[in-house]
């Protein structure tokens, strides 16, 4: 830029008119294309262009373009807008921008943006299939008003590890796959949550979410899963076909509206599940269970409630059953008759009856009253609920 230009440029830029680039490979390219003077890009350049098309497409020099913002009358990122801008590490959308469009031949907006790391995309909403797919490096995406996520969005986004999106009702079965996310937050999502190939997941927060599933790759990482409405448990065939369940280290799941839960070996390390009725027995098979809170409604447990856990491990298990009427057992509370849990604990005022009840009095000896001095020793207070977490906690 001649000295002439510059001092041009300079002058409007302290008026207010130009926008000042943090990139000079941007801005040459927004003059070229944008200016109406050819000197600088005035604000008022920016905010009527309503397409860039692929303007910036397969360049692989610019590296931030938080300017990008004032481009204030383009609703939708075309289908290639930044593909294969490989330097490219930090964008900021305009408000206005509502929609990131579908692909063509399956190469998204950011497709091979292999250094991208930071998207801040206030007005974004809905994200079209594989938006984001590759950008491995991407770790901050700021979008709070996003509401749908196509297929493959976020595919392979391995340096992804939180995705907290609080408006986010529809997500794809295939969104998220092969991605790095360790927390999802998403709050206001409904119906079926597939959390496919997402290896590195370890909290799930998804309370209108009804059903929870994913594919059989090993959630090896799982630790928590909080799904207040999930109504409904698969009744898969064998442990390996269902590995959300399979995770011999989950910590918590939390499930308030299940009422009947199916006969097979799911294995957790903390249960709570206020609103069960039914059981049909078997469903905690393995050595990390550590407590099972049934709530007052429970009625029947069909089958063993432990199965196959050591007379070490199976002395370090807590039960607690909130039912004031014994629920009816067909079995002993484990397949090993002379194998007992550490502690059952049941309402104060049944106590006595519980010790008495068929299949229940094996574990007579170790029958003990919620909120009494066993409990506060185990849990730390006599509130009825201590054993549960804070964030779960009934009010």
């Amino acid at each position: 830029m001649n000295a002439v230009r510059r001092s041009l440029m300079n002058a409007k830029t302290s008026a207010g008119n130009y926008i000042v680039f943090e990139d000079s490979a941007v801005e040459a390219i927004c003059i070229a294309n944008w200016s109406s003077d050819g000197i600088g890009l005035t604000y008022e350049d920016a905010a009527v262009v309503t397409n860039i098309g692929n303007t910036f497409k397969d360049n692989t020099s610019i590296v931030a373009f938080n300017e990008f913002q004032y481009f204030t009358s383009i609703a939708t990122l075309g289908a290639q807008a930044f593909m294969n801008c490989t330097a490219l590490e930090k964008i900021t959308l305009p408000v206005s921008c509502w929609k990131i469009s579908p692909p063509v031949n399956n190469c998204g907006s950011f497709w091979g943006c292999s250094n991208l790391q930071k998207v801040d995309a206030q007005g974004l909403t809905t994200i079209e299939y594989a938006a984001f797919n590759g950008c491995v490096s991407l770790y901050d995406f700021d979008a709070p008003n996003l509401k749908s996520v196509g297929w493959s969005a976020f595919k392979n986004c391995v340096s992804l590890h939180y995705f907290n999106q609080p408006k986010v009702t529809s997500v794809n079965a295939t969104s998220f796959e092969g991605s790095g996310i360790k927390v999802f937050n998403l709050p206001l999502l409904t119906g079926t949550f597939h959390i496919n190939s997402c290896l590195e997941v370890e909290e799930v927060y998804a309370d209108d979410v009804t059903t929870l599933t994913t594919d059989n790759t090993k959630n090896t990482n799982l630790r928590k899963v909080m799904c207040k409405n999930l109504t409904s448990v698969p009744n898969f065939v064998t442990l390996t076909t269902h590995p959300l369940f399979n995770s011999s280290e989950i910590d918590v799941m939390y499930m308030p509206k299940l009422t009947a839960f199916p006969a097979k070996s799911y294995k957790y390390k903390k249960y709570y599940f206020p609103m069960l009725q039914s059981s049909s027995g078997n469903q905690f098979n393995g050595s990390t269970i550590e407590l099972i809170d049934m709530g007052e409604n429970m009625t029947s447990i069909t089958g063993y409630l432990l199965t196959n856990i050591s007379a070490a491990n199976m002395a370090n298990i807590n039960v607690i059953c909130r039912a004031t009427t014994p629920p009816t057992m067909a079995n002993t509370i484990s397949n090993y008759s002379n194998r007992i849990p550490k502690a059952v604990y049941v309402p104060a005022s049944s106590v006595n009856t519980y010790k008495t009840a068929s299949k229940w009095d094996g574990c007579a000896s170790v029958i003990y009253a919620i909120g009494g001095a066993e409990w506060i020793a185990e849990f730390g207070s006599a509130d009825e609920y201590a054993d549960y977490p804070n964030d779960i906690k009934p009010n």
